[in-house]
């Protein structure tokens, strides 16, 4: 089978985004690579989300656009897992876009079991650098712990749909924050090495989607506990994880429960149950965090005064970000 007559399927889901859909399909439909499916997961847009969508199914037979009830993200990837017809897939997000020749990029370089990756557009790419590198399984997973270049976004990589398929893996509804890490995670422990990270940035990730993040530590008028799962989403990662890449796991986790605690502290819940266990894994990791030589200042600074007092943090945190 030639290179170009492989389907890729690319999954957007869409909530709400007829801001930003018609560059992010356009920049699809225009593809270098043209033998795409793409997938098109309404959940339950109130917006002009359908007839974007509806107007781009009827200028190209590519384009296939499904609604569903309102069920979150991972239940509108999981819906396009279910419905893709390629043998390798991506996701983009609704309110991303990408270079013309991003499908060509990691096509390049897939193969049956295999993952590719590439940069994002604020990423730093090295210029005249090596076109590629290799990774084993355990340093993709050490890389996607990380929060430059290949990172643990399901976007910017490409998957083998037979190796989702086959190992039943799927986005996990019951998490909302980092579910797409442990989707990545899963995933790297079940593909043949090596994994293809490529030194470029086709993938334009819109920055302005970070406010969503910060926007956690603010007070919710009424309190939703899923804003607390981004612990859980990286405990479960644990099964998953290949020897070598169990420090990374372990400081990721540490810097998820200092974010939950902010959560906590921005709700005036530092009573709350979960508060007790996370403080003392933050203070029993303390020290190899601290050491840790992939953790940024900034992150060794929130841990340090976070297994002092999670309120400290959360003041100097809000100092910093005013």
């Amino acid at each position: 089978m030639s290179r170009e007559s492989i389907m890729i399927s690319i999954i957007i889901p869409s909530y709400n985004a007829a801001g930003s859909l018609e560059k992010c399909l356009s920049s699809l439909v225009q593809q270098q690579y043209r033998n795409l499916d793409i997938i098109l997961v309404d959940d339950g847009s109130q917006d002009q989300t359908a007839d974007i969508a509806g107007e781009y199914a009827s200028r190209d037979s590519r384009v296939r656009y499904f609604y569903q009830e309102n069920q979150g993200v991972s239940a509108a990837r999981n819906r396009g897992l279910n419905e893709a017809l390629g043998k390798y897939v991506c996701f983009v997000d609704s309110d991303d876009w990408v270079e013309p020749d991003y499908i060509s990029i990691l096509v390049s370089k897939m193969t049956e079991d295999g993952l590719t990756a590439c940069h994002i557009s604020n990423d730093t790419v090295i210029p005249g650098g090596d076109e590629f590198k290799l990774l084993s399984k355990a340093e993709a997973q050490q890389e996607a712990f990380g929060n430059r270049g290949f990172q643990g976004f399901p976007w910017n990589k490409m998957f083998d749909i037979n190796t989702i398929r086959r190992n039943h893996i799927s986005f996990d509804v019951n998490v909302t924050m980092c579910e797409d890490l442990l989707f990545l995670i899963q995933y790297i422990s079940c593909v043949q090495e090596p994994v293809v990270f490529m030194n470029c940035a086709p993938y334009h990730y819109v920055v302005s989607k970070s406010g969503t993040v910060k926007s956690r530590y603010k007070k919710q008028e009424i309190f939703n506990r899923k804003s607390l799962s981004e612990t859980e989403g990286v405990r479960k990662c644990r099964p998953f994880i290949l020897k070598e890449a169990q420090e990374a796991w372990k400081m990721r986790l540490v810097k998820a429960e200092v974010n939950t605690l902010r959560v906590l502290c921005a709700n005036e819940m530092m009573h709350d149950v979960l508060t007790p266990p996370l403080m003392q894994n933050i203070r029993n990791n303390l020290i190899s965090f601290l050491k840790y030589p992939y953790s940024a200042r900034s992150s060794k600074v929130s841990v340090f005064l976070s297994a002092i007092s999670p309120k400290l943090e959360f003041f100097v945190y809000k100092l910093h970000n005013r």
